[in-house]
């Protein structure tokens, strides 16, 4: 996305067009990241090797920029709507960046 936005209507047209009412969110703004968090950019450069197809959307990679970095988490993790959503609406990247760094940090359990 370029934009952030809260959906406040959504209605499906005859011929299956999505159209919905919204509210332009200002972008957040841009943030370095703190030295704890560069395990961010790290792995989501490693993502950005393994999968250059997805990578290829970002010619540019911010990788010291806090909210880009949180963005791109954002779009590939296997989030419901209800955990992205609160998420995305907040007034900045914090709330997500603590987020993905407890994701990063919880224990691998044994299966």
């Amino acid at each position: 996305g370029i934009e952030r936005y809260r959906l406040h209507s959504l209605t499906i047209e005859p011929d299956g067009l999505l159209m919905g009412e919204v509210t332009a969110l200002p972008n957040w703004q841009t943030t370095e990241l703190a030295p704890r968090q560069d395990i961010l950019a790290r792995k989501l450069g490693e993502l950005f090797e393994e999968h250059p197809d997805f990578a290829a959307y970002y010619p540019q990679p911010e990788w010291a920029n806090a909210c880009w970095v949180a963005q791109r988490w954002l779009e590939v993790l296997p989030l419901s709507g209800e955990q992205k959503l609160p998420l995305l609406e907040s007034d900045d990247c914090s709330d997500a960046l603590r987020f993905l760094m407890d994701v990063v940090h919880e224990p691998l359990r044994p299966h």
